[in-house]
């Protein structure tokens, strides 16, 4: 074959190679990233990465104001800036949680957002130990006084 025909042939299967090379590389998910990177980036790039994350979060904070109030706990940006953190004290009522969710917000990918179980253990220990520390609540208030 000369060079003019394998020219043709080449322009002619570039359209159909060319997508299989892109669905290639939109199926690799990214890597997490870290405050520095995100810090380093311009402020369209920030927006890019970060705003679908507001999305969801905002969709989860109100979600969690409404039917699931009793619950939810807090919505927070995960460590890895590619996803956010609901924390729920009855994990098992998370399904429910993504719908009202999408609800919210039909725009929020609730791919992003990964339930945690969020108890009430910690702050029962916390008051406990604190509360062994006074004898009476005149005490702790006699000492945020001096």
């Amino acid at each position: 074959m000369n060079k003019a025909a394998w020219r043709s042939l080449a322009l002619a299967t570039m359209p159909a190679v060319l997508p299989l090379g892109a669905t290639a590389a939109e199926a690799e998910p990214p890597g997490p990233l870290s405050a520095d990177v995100v810090a380093a980036m311009t402020p369209p790039q920030q927006g890019e990465v970060l705003e679908p994350l507001r999305v969801v979060a905002d969709a989860a904070a109100r979600a969690g104001r409404g039917p699931h109030a009793d619950v939810y706990t807090q919505v927070e940006m995960a460590s890895d800036y590619r996803s956010v953190n609901v924390h729920l004290t009855d994990p098992k009522r998370g399904p429910a949680f993504l719908e009202a969710v999408h609800k919210a917000n039909p725009r929020a990918d609730t791919k992003l957002l990964n339930v945690r179980k969020k108890g009430s253990a910690p702050v029962r220990s916390a008051l406990r130990s604190a509360g062994s520390k006074w004898k009476t609540p005149f005490d702790r208030f006699a000492l945020r006084l001096s």
